[in-house]
């Protein structure tokens, strides 16, 4: 009886303690998927034209898609960055030891994002300037990271988005397959040059907007 005794103790003392190492203490100390942080998108606005409509289309789009599962979009207005004409000494493929200020503050602001969202015009059937400069600027900032771009124009924007998709493959960005072209009219404007209802006017393109932003998050998120 008392051999059975010690076997009983050595099961229920050893057994219990083994249990406590494999198996955690409280249920909350298992991640749980809700805890992952959502990936940072930022929705850059291509046009630094006084006027533009650049961004009114873009902070439609960021309230239309702003509650994408996994996904946070901030809006990133190259009119706050005040980049000139490119004027580092040394291509941004060869060397990040930038020597401008306004360079490390855009190199900043583009690391801090896992995918971007780019809203460009279509001037003269091609992108702005002023985007394409942006990109130059930097090179590993963008490197492996997703893209989707959303053009416009009173043409659709089309020649725009294909001219520029290639500028982002250059630079080791990988883009959506699908690439919305919002297409202007002119009775669409207000006196004062802007969209009177974006979600009016716009309603038609909604379908495939959140479809590319779903590609956009499979890209990231996998």
């Amino acid at each position: 009886m008392r051999k059975f005794i010690n076997y009983l103790f050595l099961f229920f003392f050893v057994g219990g303690a083994f249990s406590n190492v494999i198996a955690p203490s409280n249920a909350a100390d298992i991640p749980s998927p809700k805890d992952k942080k959502p990936a940072e998108i930022g929705v850059i606005i291509g046009s630094t034209r006084p006027n533009r409509i650049g961004k009114q289309i873009a902070e439609w789009i960021l309230n239309e898609v702003c509650n994408t599962p996994g996904l946070k979009f901030r809006l990133v207005d190259l009119v706050d960055f005040s980049l000139p004409l490119l004027n580092e000494p040394f291509p941004a493929a060869q060397s990040d030891n930038y020597t401008h200020e306004h360079t490390k503050k855009w190199s900043k602001e583009v690391q801090s994002y896992q995918g971007y969202v780019f809203i460009i015009p279509e001037y003269n059937s091609g992108y702005p300037a002023s985007i394409k400069n942006a990109i130059d600027y930097l090179f590993k900032e963008w490197n492996g990271k997703a893209a989707l771009i959303i053009s416009y124009g009173f043409q659709g924007g089309k020649k725009s988005a294909e001219q520029f998709n290639q500028i982002l493959t250059a630079v080791k960005l990988h883009p959506t397959q699908t690439m919305p072209a919002l297409t202007l009219k002119k009775e669409m404007f207000d006196e004062k040059g802007q969209i009177k209802s974006p979600g009016q006017d716009f309603a038609q393109y909604m379908h495939g907007i959140k479809k590319a932003v779903q590609e956009l998050r499979g890209l990231i998120l996998g």
